[in-house]
């Protein structure tokens, strides 16, 4: 008996084991995977990857090309969801822009342009879900999007956001707006972004009277941004 329970235990450990480290890289080459791999609502259909189905944790990388999903942002509603490219911003393009529901996700080496707001990260109510920590946009060129480069709308407060070496330019609004629905930012980080030909602010923080920053940082992000960028952070 005892002989027995410790090789349960031991299968047990290792299968605990695997699901902790389990992230599977999801090679997407259409709109569609594209929708299906950052939502996590179905496997994909065509490419080296089809059959499987996103999850908590997964990597959906991009194929070259442009990737035009429609009017509305593609849903991220996996948590700890890293989308990026193969080959680099330069040639990969997603028209729809996306709207970030969940926590711990990372979109990197993108071009994001022709969408509403390039990137939005919001409360979702179907499901519910929310995107308020550990958000990472990082290596992107957000361009030419009807409304801003990336939009805040979650509610209340948001932790451990970074933005690190973005390219934000001829958006019709800010290149990063924090709305009046944000109340307190905590470990904020703009490392080497550029922001140029944007139609507002740099960065805009909407109503400062109630918005609390703490541990936040920006380092080479705020030359060409309005006075709110300088005077808000550190």
């Amino acid at each position: 008996m005892r002989l027995r329970h410790v090789a349960w235990l031991v299968v047990v450990g290792v299968w605990a084991l695997g699901t902790v480290v389990h992230a599977n890289e999801l090679r997407v080459t259409t709109a569609a995977d594209l929708l299906l791999c950052a939502a996590g609502t179905g496997p994909l259909t065509v490419g080296p990857s089809a059959g499987q189905t996103a999850v908590i944790g997964d990597t959906c990388l991009l194929s070259p090309g442009t990737y035009a999903t429609g009017l509305d942002p593609v849903p991220v509603r996996l948590e700890n969801l890293t989308i990026t490219s193969r080959s680099g911003s330069t040639s990969t393009v997603v028209t729809g822009g996306f709207s970030i529901e969940r926590d711990g996700v990372m979109i990197s080496e993108l071009t994001i342009s022709g969408a509403g707001a390039g990137i939005l990260i919001a409360a979702s109510q179907t499901p519910a879900g929310q995107a308020d920590e550990h958000i990472r946009i990082e290596d992107n060129f957000i361009n030419g999007n009807t409304g801003d480069g990336v939009v805040i709308m979650t509610p209340g407060a948001v932790d451990s956001f970074d933005f690190q070496g973005n390219e934000f330019r001829g958006n019709a609004g800010h290149g990063i707006n924090f709305t009046s629905a944000v109340t307190r930012l905590t470990n904020m980080t703009f490392t080497g972004n550029t922001f140029d030909s944007n139609k507002s602010n740099g960065i805009n923080f909407g109503t400062r009277a109630w918005l609390t920053i703490s541990r936040s940082t920006k380092t080479r992000s705020c030359a060409a941004v309005s006075t709110a960028c300088a005077s808000v952070l550190p």
